[in-house]
């Protein structure tokens, strides 16, 4: 580690995409390299040309180890997307239970605001988890309280 802090590298380079090295490493789950980039100055807050930080990619990629330690050192629960997309969209989607349960249980959905969050199309997460045939996140986020009568851009309800 000493070498390579020593040569004096960029760990906040981006490509066209605009990821860093820590983007690379949090959506392919090398957690000791998320953390030797942290360490080193990798900006934990850093977007994508789609708004993308390197927790979101931790969480589209389901590496909850990655995820949690990113939120462990500080990045936001409630982080969203150019077009709206927060980890709560994605992991009601996705049928990722135990992510909607941690993110819940780490303030995803204080005061119910980020339960109902919309997207750019005007989704919440439980139109997502609809959508998706994921039963075990729609009676989570159900439980939870989300509404059933938010409506889309299209005027469609989740239910």
């Amino acid at each position: 580690m000493n070498s390579v802090s020593g040569a004096n590298p960029s760990f906040n380079r981006r490509r066209e995409s605009k990821r860093t090295p820590l983007h690379w490493a949090a959506a392919y789950g090398h957690l000791a390299i998320v953390r030797l980039l942290l360490s080193s100055g990798g900006d934990r807050d850093a977007r994508t040309t789609f708004g993308r930080t390197p927790v979101l990619e931790a969480m589209v990629e389901n590496k909850l180890d990655v995820l949690t330690y990113l939120l462990d050192q500080g990045a936001s629960v409630n982080t969203r997307t150019n077009s709206g997309w927060t980890m709560l969209h994605d992991a009601a989607a996705n049928g990722k239970v135990d992510a909607v349960q941690m993110l819940i249980e780490r303030g995803a959905d204080k005061g119910h605001a980020r339960l109902e969050s919309k997207d750019s199309q005007g989704s919440t997460p439980l139109h997502y988890a609809v959508r998706a045939q994921k039963f075990l996140p729609v009676r989570r986020l159900l439980r939870l309280g989300a509404s059933t009568i938010a409506k889309d851009l299209n005027g469609n309800t989740p239910l």
